[in-house]
């Protein structure tokens, strides 16, 4: 296993870390933030063939997604921190065939069952202070899969998925 993880990253090292994964053909498999700190996995065996990423003061990046999407590259990781910033990672190399996303005030719950009949999975979730963002996929290497929101982070719910195989 070909794994590197870095954390507690200011967002002006974030760049190097990133770069120096890249020259060792590592890429991102995931990110996270907390207290405008950053953490990232990068990772040898994600199947991703190229990447490419936006690091930016404010989660505007709709215009950057959608130039990337025109050369097939997929969201694969996407994350905000509490001062605003966000970074939205983009690959090619994945499975899915088609996304859609959603940046929205509330859950979008109806959004994502009117997409689930139409094929799509949920691949990725995030919030950006109190936005959602949700990221569905067809194609995607799951068969069946359910959201559940609970604000106190139920372990009992958690556990019942888990026993109905999930």
């Amino acid at each position: 296993m070909k794994q590197r993880y870095h954390y507690n990253v200011t967002e002006v090292r974030l760049h190097q870390h990133v770069e120096n994964g890249n020259e060792d053909v590592l890429y991102i498999r995931c990110v996270a933030s907390c207290t405008n700190r950053w953490a990232i996995i990068m990772d040898a065996y994600t199947g991703f063939t190229m990447q490419v990423y936006d690091l930016s003061s404010v989660l505007q990046h709709k215009d950057w997604i959608m130039e990337q999407e025109e050369e097939n590259y997929y969201i694969s990781a996407i994350v905000g921190a509490t001062n605003g910033s966000s970074l939205v990672v983009m690959s090619k190399g994945t499975p899915y065939t088609q996304k859609s996303y959603k940046f929205n005030d509330y859950f979008p719950f109806k959004w994502i069952g009117k997409k689930w009949k139409e094929g799509f999975s949920v691949t990725l979730m995030t919030t950006f202070g109190s936005r959602w963002v949700i990221v569905m996929s067809r194609n995607a290497e799951f068969l069946n899969h359910v959201v559940e929101l609970d604000f106190l982070y139920s372990s009992e719910g958690i556990h019942r998925r888990w026993e109905n195989g999930y």
